[in-house]
């Protein structure tokens, strides 16, 4: 995130502050925020899905300074991950960088009857490096029908209705506020 509001409660932008100071931010859960090597090592081995958020300045352009950092992560750990991002240059560049982990491509949801910019985006993708592709549930239907194949992955899985939508096109849902009961349901009608 931009801000450190949604995890911490603070307004202040993360690029804004030095490391040293970023790592004496308690989390809700009391703890300091870690390094993505601290927090990959704490996954002790079990698989992450990094999500690198690129910031759009007015012009349109977006602030990278972050992607080299996290292609040397990626390079130099052994950790499973994954690795997307709804900015098409970092995918692209993640891609030619970080030949062995999977580079997805997040797709935003299209407005009703645009779908086009959904659709146009997978195809990009599709002649890429990007591994797999990841749309919001709601752009699941069009993205799927030009996917060329590669996997899909949905994003952000709240009720058995959305999960249905992922069963039905094949995608692994990602969850917002895990529920066990609902990723254990067999919800499989649209």
């Amino acid at each position: 995130d931009a801000t450190l509001e949604r995890m911490c409660g603070r307004a202040e932008r993360v690029d804004a502050l030095p490391q040293r100071a970023l790592r004496q931010i308690r989390l809700p859960d009391g703890s300091t925020i870690p390094t993505l090597e601290e927090a990959l090592e704490a996954l002790n081995g079990l698989p992450a899905l990094i999500e690198m958020k690129i910031d759009k300045l007015p012009d349109g352009t977006g602030i990278r300074t972050g992607v080299p950092a996290l292609i040397g992560a990626m390079q130099f750990s052994n950790a499973p991950a994954a690795v997307m991002s709804f900015d098409e240059p970092t995918m692209w560049r993640l891609g030619h960088a970080v030949l062995d982990r999977p580079i997805g491509l997040l797709i935003e949801p299209g407005q009703p009857g645009q779908e086009s910019a959904c659709t146009a985006k997978a195809q990009r993708a599709a002649g890429t490096d990007c591994t797999y592709l990841a749309p919001h549930h709601s752009a699941l239907a069009p993205v799927a029908g030009v996917s060329g194949g590669l996997p899909l992955v949905t994003w952000t899985i709240r009720t058995a209705e959305e999960l249905a939508v992922a069963r039905a096109h094949g995608a692994a849902p990602i969850f917002e506020g895990f529920s066990p009961t609902l990723a254990k349901s067999r919800a499989n009608t649209i």
